[in-house]
């Protein structure tokens, strides 16, 4: 079975979606090679309910190089027509065990060439689904007291991400402490 899968998404190239299959595994060579891509595989194939749940709708996998780290961000696209309310959900792993999950709720809205995300006025979290780009961002409380602003950023068609920390205000105001770059995968529903 996992020499059929692995040519299935050899067979996918690189700018189509890699159709989920049981176990919807990851194709860790090349520029996918890190320790944070085999991590992915290992849960995957030791059935981790919530992971597998998340690459089974639609899903972005994206792997930092230098880390054992890696964030998906999964959301149920509409299909058909009208106003939907859902929402993006966004989880961080590190050395295999989630370290942050957040939730952004929202809308899918009709737009020229599709859909679009957006949250609502109320979630902590901010999410963007759009036909070019994925984003999430929200702030967290740091070990200095303050908050510090993350936000990941996608772009669909050439799966490169780029994840962004900010400064707390104060802190060399608004200058990017970290900005990290890497390489997705996307996973979509089979159909």
């Amino acid at each position: 079975m996992l020499p059929l899968v692995l040519w299935a998404i050899l067979q996918a190239g690189p700018s189509l979606p890699v159709q989920v299959a049981n176990p919807p595994l990851a194709d860790c060579s090349g520029a996918h090679n890190a320790q944070s891509c085999r991590t992915f595989n290992g849960l995957v194939e030791h059935n981790d309910a919530a992971l597998i749940r998340d690459v089974s709708t639609n899903a972005y996998v994206c792997f930092r190089q230098e880390a054992d780290i890696f964030f998906v961000i999964s959301f149920q696209q509409p299909v058909g027509s009208g106003h939907l309310t859902s929402s993006v959900h966004y989880e961080l792993f590190k050395g295999g065990v989630s370290d942050d999950s957040r939730i952004a709720s929202g809308d899918w809205r009709k737009a020229p060439g599709g859909y679009i995300f957006r949250q609502s006025k109320t979630s902590e979290v901010s999410a963007l689904v759009a036909d070019d780009e994925v984003q999430v961002g929200y702030s967290f409380k740091n070990q200095n007291g303050g908050m510090t602003p993350y936000r990941a950023q996608i772009r669909r068609s050439t799966l490169q991400f780029s994840e962004e920390y900010k400064y707390p205000a104060g802190q060399d105001q608004g200058r990017a402490a970290s900005n990290l770059t890497g390489s997705c995968q996307e996973f979509a529903p089979a159909r």
